[in-house]
């Protein structure tokens, strides 16, 4: 009887420290998650901030890059 306790109180044991390292790798995921999502929410900003940039010096200086050429306030096709 007593050796059955003695079992069961061991089980009991091994089955909290279980939970235990389950539940840690649970919180481990999704730490890395969040961490992954904000870094890719950082990178769109950083893209949509370097898009307004490109996008407000093209406003200002009406130009804008065609294959090599330079093309200021009007176009022309250089195939």
């Amino acid at each position: 009887m007593a050796q059955q306790k003695l079992a069961e109180e061991q089980q009991r044991k091994v089955n909290k420290q279980q939970e235990k390292q389950r539940l840690a790798t649970e919180n481990r995921e999704k730490q890395l998650e969040a961490r992954r999502q904000k870094t890719k929410n950082l990178h769109r900003r950083e893209e949509e901030q370097r898009k307004q940039v490109e996008d407000r010096r093209k406003a200002q200086t009406g130009s804008d890059k065609v294959g090599n050429h330079t093309v200021a306030n009007f176009t022309f096709n250089c195939s």
